[in-house]
């Protein structure tokens, strides 16, 4: 119930889309569109530990969810010129902002760990399919380190660039100075010359 009250405008969008989906044999978006009620409803199942009580559960903190072959993502790599205190603020802060993103995503905090990690949900504007994504800081003094993650909670194979704007669009509107990024297991990563064009579309 607290995952549907959540979601609830996602939910709705997601369900009165179904019809169209059927009513124009688009049966790809049909799937698509039945996951993401199901991810917006029951949410991502935690490991649970079989020998934990009950009331253990208020104190558990999920993990990210492992990259999988049937869910779009990327990981992406920069340093951040200024200490993870302060880098954690600028982050915290651009994520917490309405209407940051060029492209109209929207970001809610899932988990986060003061100066450490940053773990968030985008949806998309128009189809509002859900991404996770994650930014973990590490560092001593005057630079920080920053390892990102992004992916899809939607049963996905290409992502047109999405889960790497999802990153890149947070280092860029949070006004820190950060080193160009590099990437890894990104199916699609935007050409030099398209990307500011690409990330305030996607």
């Amino acid at each position: 119930m607290g995952n549907a009250m959540a979601n609830m405008s996602g939910l709705k969008a997601d369900i009165e889309r179904l019809s169209t989906d059927v009513k124009g044999d688009d049966y790809k978006d049909l799937g698509m569109d039945v996951a993401d009620i199901m991810t917006k409803t029951l949410g991502p199942v935690p490991d649970a530990d079989p020998s934990a009580e009950w009331l253990n559960y208020y104190n558990y903190k999920a993990s990210f969810p492992g990259f999988s072959s049937l869910h779009a993502h990327c990981a992406m790599q920069t340093t951040i010129q200024m200490s993870c205190a302060d880098a954690y603020t600028a982050l915290n802060k651009t994520v917490n902002t309405p209407n940051f993103d060029p492209a109209n995503g929207i970001y809610a905090v899932k988990q986060e760990v003061a100066n450490q990690s940053i773990w968030v949900t985008r949806t998309t504007p128009v189809k509002h399919y859900v991404d996770d994504v994650e930014f973990l800081l590490s560092g001593t003094g005057s630079t920080c380190n920053v390892q990102a993650k992004s992916q899809s909670q939607s049963l996905s194979y290409y992502d047109y660039d999405t889960n790497y704007c999802n990153m890149y669009n947070v280092f860029k509107s949070s006004g820190v100075n950060f080193t160009p990024v590099t990437t890894s297991s990104c199916a699609w990563v935007p050409k030099p010359e398209d990307l500011e064009a690409t990330c305030n579309k996607y």
